[in-house]
């Protein structure tokens, strides 16, 4: 049996991906977004009440473009042995930066440090490797995946459990502090929730024993469906014969050239970004939102 939670923040809201199931979590630390509803989660002991087991933010259907009851069949399928699967909604992003960690160094300056400063804090075992690159069998830039109980246990118990205890415990350290000084994103948030949810790439990469089964997405796929410029159109093209040969090989590093080509086509991606998107004013809240300059993609 697979279960999918969808997080509740208000205790009237209405589950908004069919296949999900409701589940209220007491919002007391909003800053760190799925890191609460895991650690509730797990604390509770629910993660063992299906074979596997995940927890979605609303935003699924919208940021994945496929519902949850696909997901659900996908993860159905799974053989035997199976750890996790998982979901990346924006596939693009695996043809221009060589890991999670590239792409969120350039998004959110200095991600990179506090990451490794807090994994070292906190005494768990998850390497983060900036200069190694992450395959599709390991990328993702969201917390959607659904894990058999051994995958909780290893993943949310050994990694993310003691992150939560750390911050638990330690509320007003310097550390934390930076964990919750807000970043660049197209609503108000800290660094935390953009350091968890790229553990998860990490945490596959440094247990090689761990069985995986992503979701693939087609190329065409990629290109017309989850590219969100023509920008990044260009950039896939590019670069799909040298990535798509590496990964059907099974590899996960690319000559020092390639690397360099990633990281330039990571900052030139993210000028474009910049340079599209603007910041305005809620109309209501006040807070900074990006608002595209042409009026056209949406971030």
């Amino acid at each position: 049996m697979v279960r999918f939670f969808e997080i509740l923040i208000n205790p009237t809201s209405q589950v908004t991906n069919v296949g999900a199931e409701g589940i209220y979590i007491n919002n007391g630390n909003p800053e760190w977004r799925e890191l609460q509803a895991y650690a509730e989660i797990y604390r509770s002991g629910r993660y063992k009440t299906g074979d596997y087991v995940g927890v979605f933010s609303p935003k699924f259907g919208l940021k994945v473009g496929i519902t949850v009851e696909e997901f659900n069949r996908f993860v159905e399928a799974a053989p035997v042995g199976c750890d996790v699967s998982f979901v990346n909604p924006f596939p693009q992003i695996g043809y221009r930066s060589l890991n999670v960690w590239m792409q969120g160094e350039l998004a959110h300056p200095g991600l990179i440090a506090l990451a490794k400063d807090l994994v070292a804090e906190a005494k768990v075992d998850c390497p983060i490797l900036p200069d190694n690159r992450q395959g599709p069998d390991k990328l993702c830039y969201c917390n959607f995946w659904a894990g058999a109980p051994r995958f909780w246990e290893e993943y949310v118990g050994g990694v993310l459990m003691p992150i939560v205890e750390l911050l638990e415990a330690t509320h007003d350290s310097s550390l934390v502090s930076k964990l919750m000084s807000e970043t660049t994103h197209t609503v108000p948030a800290p660094f935390i929730p953009f350091i968890i949810e790229r553990l998860f790439s990490s945490f596959l990469q440094a247990r090689p024993g761990m069985v995986t089964r992503a979701w693939r997405h087609s190329i065409s796929d990629v290109i017309d469906k989850y590219c969100l410029n023509d920008f990044e159109r260009i950039l896939v093209r590019g670069m799909k014969e040298e990535v798509d040969r590496l990964d059907a090989e099974g590899g996960d590093s690319f000559s020092p050239d390639i690397c360099r080509r990633m990281w330039l086509n990571s900052m030139l991606s993210q000028q474009h970004h910049d340079d599209y998107y603007q910041f305005v004013s809620h109309p209501h809240s006040g807070h900074p939102i990006k608002s595209s300059i042409l009026g056209a993609d949406n971030y």
